[in-house]
């Protein structure tokens, strides 16, 4: 009988810890080596993620477009713009409803070569 006690005591906690934090992460390989990702944490109905587009070693440019979709249908619309650089966006935890990005990778400013979209919900 304690060993049952002691098995369902340990189940539920289990189960209570993997209820209060959820991790949804999706990473994709884009053009010429770069990388992109998406990641998506799950705690007490509240969420938070980071984002980025990694450039490969012989790409130019990179660009980072992530929209946060929340509990009450609003939507926020975080847009990283071309630059040379890597890209990178996080929040903190808050209430919403869904991520998606999209990574680009660019030749020139005119010149898109990858476009990946990655959705987290």
């Amino acid at each position: 009988m304690k060993t049952k006690i002691k098995r369902i005591a340990a189940l539920s906690a289990l189960l209570v810890f993997a209820m209060s934090m959820t991790v949804l992460a999706e990473t994709r390989q884009m053009a010429r080596g770069g990388t992109a990702y998406l990641n998506c944490n799950y705690s007490n109905g509240m969420r938070n993620m980071s984002a980025g587009t990694i450039r490969g070693n012989t790409v130019d440019m990179a660009s980072l477009i992530v929209t946060t979709t929340y509990q009450d249908g609003s939507e926020y619309v975080y847009d990283s713009g071309i630059s040379r650089n890597d890209q990178f966006t996080s929040s903190d935890y808050e209430w919403s409803e869904d991520y998606s990005s999209i990574h680009s990778l660019y030749e020139s400013a005119n010149k898109l070569y990858d476009r990946v979209p990655l959705s987290a919900n």
